[in-house]
């Protein structure tokens, strides 16, 4: 494949992908060709989600396959997948397939089981033939753990998937031989040999850490990298008692913390991941067996693996050191007695590095994170936002100071049940190399004349009566240095 038509290719890649938060295209071998994500577990469970329905399901043209089983190659339980052909081959039998996500307002449940965290669908046939089978789609929507809106939301995204399938054949009715197995083929390799370039240019090494989690987990990892290859071992791992990963997420989680570390846009595709070997035992936490509950690992349990992995990297290289963790969000959600729901997700700062202060309260691992404006919350939900703000002085000490985190206070109007998860509540994100901590994350309740009642749970839920304030503050990042 030339260079022109490789800039075609990625081209029509980029924007058949582009109207989708999240999306992946995969040719019939179960080869993916690219991914557009929204979280670390999308780079790993998407092409997996659709690798499965391929396997099992023998889909036409104008045929849809839905999932958000996270077993299945779904993520959480509030996003769903939808894969289909996106191109038809001389012998009638697609040649590529499209794979894409569309999210809803998640449920904060505290559970044991994968299915008490909601509606779960295994891969369910949808559509034929671009005619949507009635009887299903009713029976998920009727579910009480259904996503709100979930038959007017795919209505709109079933328009732009159809509008996509379109011009994509209409571009490659134009341009014959831009997708024959050949040029795919061309493809990858290509893809494989920019990260192999990259490697070549490293110090090869490996490194070992051990992260012990407030609630007792234990994430042992070694890293291998070389000039072929990066290998991350997560033997000893402990299972689960908060946080529950597939084996599929935790890939995710490897490829976008290296992809991050190294600043560099690596391809997402075939190429590049088959030079990336993660294992882990079966049934721990980054492995986990059905039914263990995922939302938490999907939502905190990536980016604390990411920063596990950036930390073990930083030990190969020696001169892009960071402070120790960048913070799981602290977050909330409100049931109200009307039955609305809000949830809320406050990110923490960033841990410092040799040569940066960190960034304050962002949310590091998630692309195109919509935030609602005050107003909308205020018209959709029985609540009133008091403040927002960066939380000052909560990042550590240091030659650089860890970033800022995140402060709201909310005033309830309504009894409400709240719930909660915070990752960072009893152990401070350190510092290093002699900075001081960022603080810890916390959550205040202020009832109607009495103190401030701090929690003091790492999760839980309890009642809110209308007149009481919510007060939540995100962790801080760990400093760099003696200041």
């Amino acid at each position: 494949m030339s260079s022109l038509q490789t800039n075609l290719f990625r081209i029509f890649l980029d924007e058949t992908l582009s109207p989708f938060d999240s999306a992946a295209c995969l040719t019939a071998e179960g080869e993916i060709l690219d991914i557009k994500y929204e979280t670390l577990a999308d780079i790993g469970t998407l092409g997996q989600g659709a690798q499965t329905v391929m396997k099992y399901f023998p889909i036409q043209m104008g045929d849809v396959v839905i999932l958000n089983d996270p077993y299945s190659g779904g993520s959480v339980l509030s996003t769903m997948t939808l894969i289909t052909p996106l191109i038809l081959g001389h012998n009638q039998v697609p040649d590529l397939y499209l794979a894409i996500r569309t999210g809803f307002r998640p449920q904060l449940v505290i559970s044991k089981t994968l299915d008490e965290e909601g509606l779960r669908i295994p891969p369910t046939p949808l559509i034929q033939g671009r005619q949507i089978n009635q009887a299903i789609l009713d029976a998920m929507a009727s579910h009480p753990l259904c996503p709100e809106g979930l038959k007017e939301r795919l209505e709109i995204v079933l328009k732009k998937l159809w509008a996509r399938i379109d011009a994509f054949n209409d571009l490659v009715t134009k341009h014959p031989g831009l997708c024959t197995k050949a040029a795919v083929k061309s493809y990858l390799k290509n893809s494989r040999q920019v990260l192999l370039d990259i490697l070549s240019e490293l110090p090869s090494g490996e490194a070992k850490t051990e992260t012990k989690l407030e609630s007792g987990e234990v994430i042992k990892l070694r890293i291998e990298l070389s000039h072929e290859a990066v290998q991350f071992d997560f033997a000893g791992t402990t299972n689960s008692k908060r946080l529950c990963l597939t084996d599929a997420s935790t890939f995710g989680a490897c490829f976008g913390a290296v992809s991050a570390y190294l600043q560099k846009p690596l391809p997402l595709n075939s190429g590049t991941f088959s030079l990336f070997h993660v294992t882990s035992p079966l049934g721990c936490l980054l492995n986990a067996k059905y039914p263990s509950p995922t939302y938490k690992g999907m939502t905190e349990g990536t980016s604390v693996v990411a920063s596990t992995v950036i930390q073990t990297l930083s030990e190969i290289f020696h001169t892009t050191k960071v402070s120790v963790y960048t913070p799981a969000p602290t977050q909330i959600s409100l049931e109200f007695n009307s039955g609305k729901r809000f949830f809320d997700s406050l990110p923490g700062g960033v841990g410092a590095s040799a040569n940066a202060d960190g960034a304050d309260a962002i949310h590091l691992w998630v692309r195109n994170r919509l935030q609602n404006s005050v107003q909308e919350v205020e018209t959709r939900f029985p609540l009133l936002i008091h403040h927002i703000g960066l939380r000052k002085g909560s990042g550590g000490k240091g030659q650089h100071k860890g970033g800022c985190g995140l402060m709201k206070e909310y005033e309830i109007l309504e009894p409400a049940k709240l719930r909660w998860s915070i990752q960072h509540r009893k152990t401070p994100l350190k510092g290093m190399k002699g900075a001081q901590a960022g603080e810890a994350a916390e959550i205040f309740i202020k009832r109607q004349n009495k103190e401030k009642e701090q929690i003091t749970l790492d999760e839980g839920e309890v009642q809110l009566n209308p007149g009481d304030h919510l007060i939540v503050a995100s962790a801080g990042g760990g400093g760099w240095g003696k200041g």
